[in-house]
């Protein structure tokens, strides 16, 4: 139900990719996308990356307060990265965040 001059639009549920590129098939301006926070968003970078040329913009209503982060460098697929160096790459990135390999029982030093 988007119109021309819609705005904005708070979403119930959870932004995923179909979502987002049914509104830029539209040919509408994009509007201001809103949802509750960051576990809501389910885009891969390449539709997320073409939502934001097209002129779109997300935003969340509540931040997210990060405890810690766990890291599994094995993905089901096939890829993967030699643990302790993913686990120090990670601990950078992520800084000041705790970063934890649990099948290592290891955490990153930064």
């Amino acid at each position: 139900r988007l119109r021309r001059d819609t705005a904005a639009v708070a979403l119930g549920g959870a932004l995923v990719d179909r979502l987002a590129a049914e509104i830029m098939d539209r040919r509408l301006p994009a509007p201001l996308l809103i949802v509750r926070d960051a576990t809501k968003l389910f885009l891969s970078p390449e539709v997320y990356y073409r939502f934001c040329r097209y002129g779109g913009a997300l935003r969340v209503l509540r931040e997210i307060d990060l405890a810690a982060v766990t890291v599994n460098p094995f993905d089901p697929g096939g890829t993967s990265f030699e643990p302790r160096p993913f686990l120090e790459y990670m601990t950078g990135a992520l800084a000041p965040c705790p970063v934890f390999d649990l099948v290592l029982q290891e955490t990153g030093s930064q």
